[in-house]
């Protein structure tokens, strides 16, 4: 930037780091349960783990109690991430844990802030050689319209070296030491690989909201054995993901003012499964709409997306248009739903071009803002005295190329009167018809010919 009196002024030197993918993981288990004194097949369990990202990127492995504490954790770098991970029961300093249900977690982060979790819930640790696990497909189960996840799939686990009589499953509510049992099936035999309960009670009706547990208890000769009660939720809650911004006056040319939007998410209810976020621009006075950028992922979003102006192939936008959202997200249990909103506009963008500034304004917006636009920019270059103007009429590529010229150079004539009347700055500004010479955007379509059909102040020194 140059003052009046021709001082240069630099601005701070800052670090800017990009990242083309998040880091994301898939993690997955066939054994849940690990029997501490059975053999060495039945007492570890093994975690299958793929990551994806950058190769700066870190991932975190925990183990964790039935409290939410971390019992046991690793880290690793993307590269350094083990296919399979074996786990044999022991906490950070390789002591035996005691009986219970665990989770296992593994995160992924970068250097931008960017995160991704997978998680295994229900590992069991057993202090027996043999024994018998149950868990269910989902954490959390709804009956509401919409929701994929409206029964529960139950799988079991029983040791190859015991036999079963007769078994029974047992769904119940716990109150303290108190259970209350909602369902209860009892058959002779051996249970199956899987169960299927459809979220009714013994007589047929749906359960209420809660938490519930789900048990096996399997009959071998004179032994009784049973699951370590795993529970689940049952719910009736909403969700809703809204926006908001920072600022409704977007100027993203580098002055220090409202350079960035920041794209405020505001989450509730029910977790998400995945989103997307698209940001449409709207010419003010015309029927012209265009898709400008999109954002989305898998998970619960980030409270905040920076955004600095730039579409979705890099281009800049550009002064005096408005822009919307038009959102859509789906919660754990499959249920989708939409939003739309959170306007802004862009103000007349100064931009730095080889030392020199230049203000682009489509035709279509002088033309609809006739009476307000001439002040404006006449405010504007009076910040910039230090330079010289160079007032330059613009045309699409649509037409006959001697034809635009010629009619650029008329405009420019037009444009020079209209905007500064008897008030012309004479020795420091002068114009000029360029036709299609210098598009503002590539591209043939209609967008980009009302933006490259243009009125530009080019300022230099």
């Amino acid at each position: 930037m140059v003052t009046e009196n021709n001082e240069n002024l630099l601005s701070e030197e800052k670090t800017i780091l990009l990242d083309s993918h998040s880091p994301s993981s898939e993690i997955g288990v066939k054994t849940r349960v690990l029997f501490l004194n059975g053999d060495r097949n039945s007492s570890r369990i093994n975690i299958s783990q793929k990551v994806f990202g950058e190769s700066s990127d870190y991932f975190t492995g925990e183990f964790l109690d039935s409290e939410g504490k971390v019992v046991k954790s690793y880290t690793w770098k993307l590269k350094d991430v083990p296919s399979v991970l074996i786990w044999d029961g022991t906490d950070f300093s390789n002591k035996q844990l005691s009986n219970g249900i665990y989770t296992y977690r593994l995160i992924g982060s970068d250097k931008v802030k960017n995160e991704s979790i997978s998680v295994i819930s229900d590992l069991t640790i057993r202090n027996e050689m043999i024994g018998v696990d149950m868990f269910s497909d989902s954490k959390i189960y709804s009956y509401q319209p919409g929701s994929l996840k409206n029964s529960a799939r139950f799988t079991f686990y029983v040791s190859p070296k015991l036999k079963s009589d007769s078994y029974e499953i047992e769904v119940f509510q716990k109150k303290g030491n108190e259970e209350k049992t909602v369902y209860r099936l009892r058959e002779t035999g051996e249970p199956g690989t899987e169960w299927k309960w459809d979220l009714k009670n013994q007589t047929g009706d749906f359960v209420s909201a809660g938490t519930y547990f789900c048990r096996l208890t399997v009959h071998s000769r004179y032994e009784r054995y049973q699951s370590i009660p795993s529970s689940f939720e049952i719910s009736k809650e909403s969700f809703n993901l809204d926006l908001s911004l920072s600022t409704k006056e977007f100027s993203p040319d580098n002055d220090g003012k409202n350079d960035l939007l920041r794209i405020y998410l505001s989450h509730q209810g029910i977790p998400l499964q995945s989103w997307e976020i698209t940001l449409y621009e709207i010419s003010p006075y015309t029927s012209l709409k265009r898709k400008i950028k999109t954002w989305n992922g898998e998970g619960q979003p980030g409270s905040e997306i920076f955004w600095e102006g730039l579409d979705e192939s890099g281009v800049r936008i550009g002064s005096l248009s408005e822009f919307y959202f038009e959102w859509k997200y789906t919660d754990i249990l499959g249920r989708e739903s939409n939003g739309k909103g959170a306007e802004f506009k862009t103000t007349i963008l100064v931009l730095e071009e080889d030392h020199s500034l230049r203000i682009s304004i489509p035709e279509s917006q002088v033309e609809a803002r006739w009476w307000s636009l001439p002040g404006k920019i006449r405010s504007l270059l009076n910040e910039f005295p230090g330079y010289k103007i160079e007032l330059q009429s613009h045309s699409s590529h649509q037409g006959d190329e001697e034809v635009n010229q010629v009619g650029t150079e008329e405009r420019a004539r037009e444009a020079l009167e209209y905007f500064f009347s008897k008030t012309v700055p004479f020795g420091r500004i002068r114009f000029r018809g360029y036709g299609e010479t210098l598009p503002l955007i590539p591209g043939s379509g209609k967008y980009e010919a009302d933006k490259n059909q243009r009125i530009d102040f080019y300022l230099s020194l």
